[in-house]
């Protein structure tokens, strides 16, 4: 009877040991996980903001083009005209450049700041993935440490049960030290 009892314990063990290992698994898998979602946050929001930022330099360059040739082509217009209407013109195209200059180092600015707002989220949301994978671990640690104890207990309570106790001795003395785990 003692090695039906020390082959039950030894199952248990191997058990337990199985259970050890599915959850260290399982959490090197999220811990992976959730360094690949920082990464590829971080990746996106980066392109993204570069992305942004490229597209409104364009638009700026585009406006500054467009202003440019607007000025020149006014200008030319403006000869035709007498000295006074020229004068003019060319302030007229003179606040216009300075308009669309304006606009485009506001648009930069802009594109500037939402990179800027853009990166502190990435660095918000991989802080917060780090933590969450962190949490994660201390729950495996303690899963782990009550998965040993409960095997130790088990281990105690089949060597105790390997003595010449009769049968309803064991199971008393087993069901008393779950109880008394449970109860800490």
């Amino acid at each position: 009877m003692a090695t039906g009892v020390r082959s039950a314990a030894g199952d248990v063990g191997d058990l337990v040991a199985e259970i050890l290992k599915a959850a260290e698994d399982a959490a090197e898998r999220i811990r992976a996980e959730a360094r690949e979602d920082a990464e590829s946050l971080h990746r996106a929001a980066e392109e993204e903001g570069a992305r942004r930022v490229r597209a409104l330099t364009e638009d700026a360059d585009r406006l500054r083009a467009e202003a440019e040739t607007y000025s020149r082509d006014t200008r030319l217009a403006v000869d035709a005209y007498a000295q006074q209407h020229r004068r003019e013109a060319e302030e007229d195209a003179r606040k216009m450049l300075a308009r669309a200059e304006e606009e485009a180092r506001s648009l930069r600015e802009s594109a500037e700041g939402l990179a800027r707002s853009t990166e502190e989220e990435g660095q918000r949301q991989r802080e917060r993935l780090r933590l969450e994978a962190r949490a994660f671990e201390q729950r495996r640690r303690q899963a782990l440490e009550a998965l040993r104890d409960i095997t130790s207990q088990l281990e105690e309570v089949a060597s105790e049960g390997a003595t010449a106790e009769p049968e309803e001795e064991r199971e008393e003395a087993l069901t008393g030290a779950l109880r008394i785990k449970r109860r800490r």
